[in-house]
């Protein structure tokens, strides 16, 4: 695998992506495999940190609806990992760019795509595991605009006390439980499924002030009708918007078992 990430280092064609860790690339695979490679940034403590966690998780987590580990590669103290190419991208960029909409039907998908990624995580895998940082910039899309979790660099095995971890994950999508406690627990994902799920009805994002939306909508059956992003209006059942809206509602809870 070396040999095929050094090719593959040679032909980066388009930059997908920056954070604080590194930059993700598009690249071919010397079989014609297109792939993402994240180059992680030298010298990062919190990335050697991530790239660990990552290879440790994500060699033993095979799922559809979680995205697939290529390779990794640590060469000359660069660090390197390769995934499966996921052609439309993140959730977030397809929700808030203006070039694409996304259906009801397709949205509806992605939300039970993104269930059977967690289910699989906290019921399938052994010891389960907590996925830390579940927001739509984590849920990318294939080909076919089916959705898999990415981005376990923070997640964490069930068995593992989080209470003196330190507060990890994203504003806005962090369970208040978990602030107020710093216990980590499978029901801090589940809160951040909720907030995804009224992300799909309304393409609010978190930090506009979301939940209070949210909020003054529970309030009037019809409530959540108002805050229907307008791309879909007219295009889907509301009687399904609000049945998704219950299900969002029940994972933003203090004990939710959305699999039962």
């Amino acid at each position: 695998i070396k040999f095929l990430i050094n090719f593959t280092l040679q032909n980066f064609t388009i930059t997908l992506g920056q954070g604080s860790f590194g930059t993700v690339y598009k690249a071919t695979m010397p079989t014609g495999e297109v792939v993402a490679v994240k180059v992680l940034a030298p010298n990062s403590k919190q990335g050697e940190k991530e790239f660990q966690t990552e290879v440790f998780l994500l060699g033993r987590l095979h799922h559809r609806n979680l995205v697939n580990l290529v390779g990794y590669c640590v060469d000359k103290g660069q660090r390197i990992l390769v995934y499966q190419y996921m052609s439309h991208g993140s959730l977030a960029n397809l929700l808030y760019g203006e070039e694409k909409v996304l259906s009801w039907d397709e949205r509806l998908q992605i939300v039970l795509d993104i269930s059977h990624g967690i289910e699989y995580l906290h019921e399938g895998a052994i010891p389960p595991v907590i996925h830390r940082d579940l927001k739509s910039a984590n849920i990318l899309l294939d080909h076919s605009k089916r959705a898999k979790v990415a981005d376990f660099g923070l997640s964490k095995e069930e068995i593992f006390d989080g209470r003196n971890s330190g507060l990890k994950g994203t504003y806005g999508y962090m369970d208040p439980e978990y602030i107020s406690t710093s216990k980590l627990t499978t029901k801090s994902d589940i809160y951040s499924f909720g907030i995804i799920v009224f992300e799909l009805i309304t393409a609010i994002h978190p930090h506009q002030n979301l939940m209070e939306y949210v909020n003054l909508a529970a309030m009037d059956h019809d409530g959540i009708d108002e805050i229907l992003d307008k791309k879909i209006v007219g295009k889907c059942n509301l009687e399904e918007v609000r049945q998704l809206a219950k299900i969002g509602h029940k994972c933003l809870h203090k004990s939710p078992n959305i699999w039962s």
